[in-house]
């Protein structure tokens, strides 16, 4: 079942969820994804850290849930510092344990790389590369990539964004997940600048629930999105409650997914940063 077919019979719903860093954290991991799959995800993805350095750890929680839960699960996948072997051995890992979807990026490029004169790209410089690697050698991986409503950090503006994404999608590449964003018409708009540039695979909104303020600035402030003032004020006056900031998350998520639901989205990919109570209270109130 490829990323098309997955999104293509019903809004589909997706959660995604990272490699812990300890043992304790693996464990509270599996007990979330215990509640994550009794909301019936289509798909549930696991990130990669900079420089593949979650490589073994993302490598195992993929392949565990694969053959514990029995539903489609997607192992990010990027190219810095990556070379053909490296992204073979990996890709045939996936496949031995009847994996078959992959997030295909490039991944962050370290900041302090080029005053080190670290040169960190390896073989491949562009995810589009990346792609078409795959989708040469293991075409029987089915591959989503990133497309950014509010624009990549280091794009020069939107239309060359766009251009860079139709290079993936060209390459290979069957559906889009954006990055998350606050403001649906962010969504809307690249939808149609997408459209425009003759991009045709499924474009899968990313939504991430606010359950802690210091928390969603750090992360948007990395990624370049942004929170409109209307949801800044509603956070702000939750004060140091954090139930009544997870609860104004929740509602401003909900509000959000049914106005894209309306619009007839594929389906929505839920970023949970490993906790599954928002994403609980979501789903419930969207069912």
């Amino acid at each position: 079942m490829t990323f098309t077919e997955i999104y293509q019979s019903r809004p589909a719903i997706s959660f995604e969820v990272s490699p812990p860093k300890t043992a304790d954290g693996v464990a509270s991991l599996q007990k979330t994804m215990d509640e994550l799959v009794t909301l019936k995800p289509a798909l549930v993805t696991v990130t990669y850290g900079a420089m593949g350095s979650t490589q073994q750890t993302t490598q195992l929680l993929v392949t565990g849930f694969k053959k514990k839960y029995q539903i489609p699960v997607a192992s990010h996948l990027t190219c810095i510092s990556a070379t053909r072997q490296s992204i073979r051995q990996y890709a045939e890992t996936l496949l031995a344990h009847g994996v078959r979807h992959v997030v295909a990026l490039r991944g962050d490029i370290p900041p302090d790389a080029a005053a080190q004169g670290r040169d960190v790209l390896g073989d491949f410089k562009h995810a589009s590369e990346l792609v078409a690697f795959i989708k040469q050698h293991y075409p029987q991986i089915s591959m989503a990539v990133a497309g950014y409503p509010e624009k990549h950090l280091e794009a020069p503006d939107m239309r060359s964004d766009i251009q860079y994404l139709k290079q993936k999608v060209d390459a290979g590449a069957d559906a889009v997940i954006t990055q998350l964003f606050y403001d649906n018409q962010n969504y809307s708009r690249f939808c149609l600048e997408c459209a425009a540039a003759g991009i045709r695979v499924p474009i899968i909104p990313g939504l991430m629930p606010v359950v802690n303020l210091h928390q969603i600035k750090r992360i948007t402030s990395m990624c370049g999105a942004t929170i409109p003032k209307d949801l800044m004020q509603q956070l702000d006056a939750c004060g140091d409650d954090p139930m009544a900031v997870l609860e104004c998350g929740v509602a401003w998520t909900v509000r959000q997914a049914r106005e894209l639901l309306a619009q007839k989205v594929p389906g929505i990919h839920f970023y949970v940063l490993n906790k599954a109570q928002a994403a609980e209270k979501i789903v419930k109130q969207l069912s």
